[in-house]
């Protein structure tokens, strides 16, 4: 449960990547990773994807010490409300319900935000797609 939560929140923060009309993040390690690039759903989830974007893949970047460290500051700074944008998933509930989730997923108001795609403001169709997207009514009442 925990794993799918953040595999959504980590697609939401891709998604919104897309919307902003970036052309390259960096990544942990400050390498250069296209945004822009059309990916199936599907590779999302897999690690070979993510792996393959990586110059040294195999590479440790922090070691177990260094990543607690890393968190507790982040608890430290954000603290767990998920809406100062850092989301402590061992925080949330075993059980959640729909409004819980759904109050997770569209607490910003991103439509009334300026965001571009592409160089181009988003227009209605996209928001309309965007919002389609989210799928909100596949929600069950409880999770």
């Amino acid at each position: 449960m925990k794993k799918s939560l953040a595999l959504l929140l980590t697609t939401l923060m891709y998604i919104s990547l897309c919307a902003c009309g970036g052309e390259e993040s960096q990544n942990a390690t400050g390498q250069m990773l296209s945004i822009n690039e059309e990916v199936n759903e599907a590779d999302l989830s897999s690690s070979s994807f993510w792996l393959g974007r990586l110059e040294n893949a195999d590479e440790v970047i922090m070691t177990i010490e260094e990543i607690n460290r890393q968190n507790e500051l982040l608890l430290s700074t954000w603290g767990t409300d998920w809406t100062g944008g850092y989301y402590d998933v061992k925080s949330f509930p075993e059980i959640i319900d729909r409004e819980w989730l759904e109050e997770r997923i569209c607490y910003l108001d991103l439509k009334n935000t300026k965001l571009y795609y592409k160089g181009e403001s988003i227009s209605e169709e996209q928001w309309e797609q965007y919002y389609s997207n989210l799928n909100l009514d596949a929600i069950s009442e409880e999770i």
